[in-house]
């Protein structure tokens, strides 16, 4: 971890770098699989840094969970278009409401 690159060792406190270890070594395919608990994996279309096909994997490592993809929404909630830029801007933008089928999705799963 101390020989990343400097970006990454930037973006995070020194005192985060074992958490940050021992989180970077779990393989979500594998823990996913283990789960007896219902599962539900959701992803947005525009997602910029989680893609769709993460998603699909965990999907396939657990087709027994429930399996939601939400056209225009990107990885902080919030509708927004798949250009960059403007993908971007919504992550700082507290005025936009979380995207409302996500807000469906959590809540018919929760009830069943």
């Amino acid at each position: 971890w101390h020989d990343g690159p400097s970006a990454v060792k930037n973006m995070f406190p020194e005192y985060l770098t074992p958490f940050m270890q021992q989180w970077i070594s779990y393989d979500p395919h594998l823990i996913i699989q283990e789960l007896i608990c219902p599962v539900l994996i959701v992803n947005g279309e525009t997602d910029l840094q989680v893609a769709v096909k993460e998603a699909e994997l965990l999907y396939e490592a657990k087709p027994d969970a429930e399996y939601v993809i939400i056209p225009e929404m990107n990885h902080v909630l919030k509708n927004a278009p798949s250009e960059r830029f403007a993908n971007f801007a919504t992550y700082n933008a507290p005025d936009l409401p979380v995207n409302e089928k996500l807000i469906e999705t959590i809540i018919t799963f929760v009830l069943k």
